[in-house]
């Protein structure tokens, strides 16, 4: 995998959802499809069950959700986004979760609002982020 490419406008908006839901994390589910490049083409914003600001927990039925709603767009959900309190790099408890859910991991630090892309195989990858103007 090359890079994720994502749009400004939908960067701005998990931006805007991060500072919503501060001091706990903010969780989404982006949706798109997957070729060398993972492509977003839309996202759902998901709640955080366990209202918390070091680790976060998906609503089941929201999660199922947003896989119905990729399936019904002929989308896949390419990529986990969340906020983390410190640095944007996965924790102990994300790279458990990466296992399980091998597709790219959006971080935003909520201390200066960087974000980075993470990507589990064999080893932990960093992943291009490549963000555009809206089509």
């Amino acid at each position: 995998m090359k890079a994720i490419v994502i749009d400004r406008d939908v960067v701005d908006k998990l931006v805007e959802y991060v500072k919503r839901e501060m001091p706990n994390e903010a969780v989404a589910l982006l949706l798109g499809r997957q070729n060398d490049e993972v492509e977003v083409e839309e996202v759902v914003l998901v709640s955080n069950i366990l209202k918390s600001p070091t680790e976060f927990h998906v609503d089941p039925t929201e999660l199922y959700m947003a896989y119905r709603k990729a399936e019904q767009k002929n989308m896949d959900i390419v990529a986990i986004f969340h906020s983390h309190p410190s640095s944007p790099y996965p924790s102990t408890l994300d790279m458990k979760f990466m296992k399980l859910n091998p597709v790219v991991w959006l971080i935003l630090s909520t201390i200066n609002f960087e974000l980075k892309a993470f990507v589990l195989k064999d080893k932990l990858y960093e992943v291009k982020i490549m963000i555009r103007k809206k089509k």
